[in-house]
């Protein structure tokens, strides 16, 4: 490969300088973005309100959904990101179900039950 690129079958090739290029812009909007839309969000209320919801997480991320759309597509790579031929070993299917067991597991249930949405905080949304 010239310039240390990634060949993928029909797709474009991507050298390390793109790679990092792709990294930067998506971290620039997914952050950056985040920081400057959000600078008026009162760290009090945090995600409280939809309005500062809205601002501080979801313009970002869907910007961020939009550009990583269109680096795909510029790229060529639908096929590989759709479709792909490889297979994994079936006793990986064990990984997702024991998060969710764990999840279930760790829950704690009855504070769920009494516990009303409004008294959540961010960092205290589990039950």
């Amino acid at each position: 490969m010239n310039g240390g690129g990634v060949r993928t079958e029909g797709g474009r090739n991507l050298t390390w300088w793109q790679f990092l290029l792709v990294v930067l812009v998506y971290l620039a909007i997914i952050q950056g973005l985040g920081r400057i839309i959000g600078a008026d969000v009162d760290s009090e209320d945090g995600w409280e309100t939809a309005g500062n919801l809205v601002e501080s997480s979801l313009i970002p991320i869907a910007l961020s959904g939009v550009f990583a759309i269109g680096i795909a597509t510029w790229l060529g790579w639908w096929q590989q990101i759709i479709h792909e031929p490889l297979r994994t070993q079936r006793w990986v299917r064990i990984v997702p179900v024991a998060l969710l067991l764990a999840a279930a597991i760790g829950t704690s249930w009855p504070t769920c039950s009494t516990r009303r949405p409004s008294s959540c905080s961010p960092s205290s949304c589990w039950c």
